[in-house]
């Protein structure tokens, strides 16, 4: 074979290996800053809601960083920018052209109607860090008194317990029954209980027939209704139509009011903003759990949401999942709900 072809076709094969070399090392590079991403965001989550449990105890929530900080020989200022990336961003969506100092950018902030518009150009242009601080230098001069987020008020989760009934009086008389809530109430066997009374609650045990015996049950979460649901209709920042799976294969179709919040009347621009962000929190998720324990006076059960697009096991999405109604109040796009 001549020389010079050989020559040519080597040339061509080191261009080649080295421009796959370099396009591999920056596919892995992207990867390793979405995944720093993703353990900083649940990081920052698993922080918050253990904060959230302890709300009463101010000088343990003084004292959680700098403890976390020595136990783990990890810097108190990561551990805080965690908290609040999960506080800014409580709907997590990695871009690969964004890292991790184009988020610790956008954390600075005040709102989140500004955070989202600059993720969004970030993205779209394909900003470098310093171009994206840049961008948002030049804007706080035109406008320098940035608005404040609007206070949202402490509002817990109630996270009850899957598929827990309460047992009640059969109202002819005739033994006892499951309480499934929404007014629906089921004969089933109580095998295996001693003295079941009215009151107890109880929770459901597969059995290897496929069917399903109960066992008892007590604490405040086994007080509220909590099963998996499917979306079937967003119509306000605060209500949806659920298809509800009480068990037993009974469903129910309700229409329910998120519980402790309110947002504004959907012919608002903040209206439409607030179910636009609903929308895009329970987007094509193949389920959400719900936790309910009465209706109002609309006959709309009140009810917790909890989503989690990373698993589809219901005890996961109940027990980890995001709360729906706080993360809509920590946008600014809901209030507490005044009686």
């Amino acid at each position: 074979m001549p020389e010079h072809l050989t020559q040519t076709t080597y040339t061509h094969l080191k261009t080649q290996i080295a421009r796959t070399l370099s396009e591999g090392k920056e596919r892995a590079r992207r990867a390793v800053e979405q995944e720093t991403l993703r353990t900083y965001w649940k990081i920052g989550h698993l922080i918050y809601e253990h904060l959230l449990q302890e709300k009463d105890r101010a000088e343990y929530g003084e004292q959680l960083i700098p403890r976390l900080s020595l136990d783990l020989k990890m810097g108190q200022r990561r551990l805080y920018e965690m908290l609040q990336f999960y506080r800014s961003f409580p709907i997590m969506r990695t871009f690969a052209q964004l890292g991790w100092s184009h988020y610790r950018l956008l954390m600075k902030l005040p709102t989140e109607q500004k955070r989202s518009l600059y993720l969004k150009q970030a993205t779209r242009s394909g900003w470098t860090v310093r171009e994206l601080e840049t961008q948002i230098q030049a804007d706080a001069r035109l406008d320098p008194q940035p608005q404040s987020p609007p206070p949202a008020g402490p509002l817990p989760a109630l996270r009850g317990q899957l598929y827990t009934y309460r047992l009640i009086n059969s109202p002819t008389g005739n033994g006892l029954r499951l309480d499934l809530g929404f007014g629906t109430h089921l004969n089933h066997p109580l095998t295996g209980l001693t003295s079941p009374q009215a009151g107890t609650f109880v929770q459901t045990v597969p059995t290897p027939s496929n069917t399903y015996a109960v066992k008892l049950t007590e604490g405040r979460s086994a007080a509220y209704h909590s099963y998996t649901a499917v979306v079937v209709e967003i119509i306000d920042g605060d209500t949806l139509w659920v298809d509800i799976d009480c068990g037993f294969h009974i469903y129910t179709l309700q229409k329910v009011r998120l519980r402790g919040i309110d947002t504004p009347e959907l012919k608002t621009a903040e209206g439409q903003r607030a179910r636009d962000f609903v929308n895009a929190a329970l987007e094509n998720l193949p389920f959400i759990a719900v936790t309910t324990t009465r209706p109002d006076k609309y006959d709309r059960y009140l009810t917790d949401i909890f989503y989690h697009s990373g698993t589809e096991d219901p005890e996961v999405v109940l027990r980890e999942g995001t709360f729906l109604n706080r993360a809509i109040l920590k946008t600014g796009l809901a209030e507490r709900f005044k009686k």
